[in-house]
């Protein structure tokens, strides 16, 4: 009996192993063969020949030299290839993939090799021109360069290995870096060993997240939550998603008249002004805004300041103007006052109103009475005043050509001149937070100030933009409205 179950189980064995080996076959017959190069992967000396063989008779070997898989569009194999004559962009390295196609059976698995070239002379390492570190500005200007004459120099910016089919350096430019980034680069000429890799690390304190470009200048912004409203003087609002400051998403556009200037937002409301008017528009939900009224009578708005059911807004031609907008849907003037000069930047403190009122200085305002505001006091500035803030006992313009200059309230009708910073273009927006002051610098771009001691501010750092002209800081994030470069989120860890 125990003979007779011994042979019963061997007569399973041979039917199970020759069922398997049969259905192998069958699949090995389906499917084209795997190419196989020679010589093998390694490295080798110039004037070696390479060939790649197939054991499926009739079968067509294409291949790649650019990393990519070989499709029935890639260059055929045709016959042996001598080395370097094959290699890209003059490298001393290449890796090639093999696949082979014929018409009536399944594609062969990809067989791929790497063939190094060893050379007599090896190209110098590249050098950076600006060390590791931790850097207060951005975009950094980079320059690389290699003692070996005629070589090829490629980078990445990510970490990863560059090889020939990285990004060329341009040595008569260099490489902007905004951000963070492991920079490599390595050298490659024909006929030599290619360079070691050289490797910096920059780590920047202020740089830009994102951007927005639009077909007309961005004037404005506002930051309510997690949303950005931007006035564009084309005549649109635009809301921007900014809960993820590295990747923003526009919500809605919407269209109100040519010349958008300024946006202020109060609980579900966005105020907008055009050159002539103030719309009320509902944003409850920022990816359907919807207007809701609207009141004519300006001239050329500069700036919307909300405070409690009032709407203060300043007309360069029209001095300050004030708007009951207790009802949303029927807001009405209350009051006005003209000034001599530009009305542009406005902030309120109390009972007063402080107009940067161009060349006229500061205009100091009593709005206790909102249907008939005063002059109260007036200050001049070194410059033309076209922005103003408050922050504890001090007052911060905005002085175009003459940079940023700061006052201590003596009362709130007395200021005395304290200290400037002049900037190295216009200064056209500020923004105090703490001890550090925030300058939208136009050409200049974005500059953080410490402000610890006023009597002699000092610059911490800065992140070039086009032309900065209004911002608003909200956590470690400036939101820049950039005139004709769009809307910018910039990171500030100053």
């Amino acid at each position: 009996m125990k003979h007779a179950v011994l042979f019963l189980c061997l007569v399973v064995l041979l039917v199970v192993s020759a069922g398997c080996g049969k259905k192998t076959s069958e699949s090995d017959n389906d499917t084209v063969k795997k190419p196989r190069f020679l010589p093998e992967s390694g490295t080798y000396e110039a004037g070696q020949y390479m060939s790649i063989q197939c054991g499926t008779e009739d079968a067509e070997i294409r291949y790649t030299l650019d990393l990519t898989e070989p499709t029935l569009s890639s260059p055929i194999y045709t016959q042996s290839m001598v080395m370097p004559d094959f290699f890209i962009n003059n490298s001393n390295y290449v890796t090639i993939k093999a696949k082979a196609f014929r018409s009536d059976l399944l594609p062969s698995p990809t067989a791929t090799a790497t063939y190094n070239l060893n050379y007599e002379n090896t190209v110098a390492t590249p050098v950076f021109d600006t060390p590791d570190g931790t850097f207060n500005y951005s975009p950094m200007s980079v320059y690389i360069s290699c003692a070996t004459p005629g070589a090829l120099i490629r980078y990445t910016l990510d970490g990863s290995e560059p090889d020939y089919t990285s990004t060329p350096y341009n040595t008569n430019n260099f490489v902007l870096v905004s951000g963070n980034h492991n920079i490599r680069a390595k050298a490659f000429k024909a006929g030599w060993n290619s360079s070691a890799v050289a490797v910096t690390n920059y780590v920047q304190k202020i740089y830009e997240t994102a951007r927005f470009t639009m077909s007309s200048p961005a004037l404005d912004v506002a930051i309510e939550g997690n949303y950005a409203y931007v006035a564009e003087n084309g005549g649109n609002l635009r809301i921007y998603d900014i809960s993820d400051p590295f990747a923003p998403e526009e919500t809605a556009v919407l269209f109100l008249a040519p010349f958008v200037k300024a946006v202020a937002i109060q609980g579900n409301y966005a105020y907008a002004a055009t050159s002539s008017t103030l719309y009320t528009i509902d944003v409850s939900n920022p990816s359907a805004p919807v207007i809701k009224s609207y009141e004519n009578g300006l001239s050329a708005t500069s700036e919307i300041v909300l405070r409690n059911n009032l709407a203060y807004v300043t007309d360069v031609s029209g001095g300050l103007n004030i708007y009951d907008v207790s009802n949303p849907l029927d807001i009405a003037m209350l009051g006005y006052l003209d000034t001599p000069g530009y009305a542009y930047g406005l902030c309120l403190n109390g009972d007063y109103a402080y107009v940067a009122d161009g060349y006229s200085g500061i205009r100091i305002i009593n709005i206790s009475d909102p249907a008939h505001p005063v002059l109260a006091g007036t200050r001049d500035t070194p410059g033309m005043a076209v922005d103003v803030t408050i922050s504890g006992e001090n007052i911060y313009v905005s002085d175009f050509a003459s940079g940023m200059s700061i006052y201590t309230f003596m009362s709130p009708t007395m200021l005395d001149y304290r200290g400037n910073f002049a900037s190295p273009d216009l200064t056209l927006g500020i923004q105090v937070e703490g001890n550090l002051a925030f300058c939208a610098e136009g050409a200049a771009g974005v500059r953080v100030m410490d402000i610890s001691n006023i009597n002699n501010p000092q610059s911490l750092g800065y992140c070039g933009t086009e032309v900065a002209t209004d911002l608003e800081v909200a956590g470690d994030y400036i939101y820049v409205a950039d005139d004709m470069g769009g809307f910018r989120i910039i990171y500030s860890g100053l």
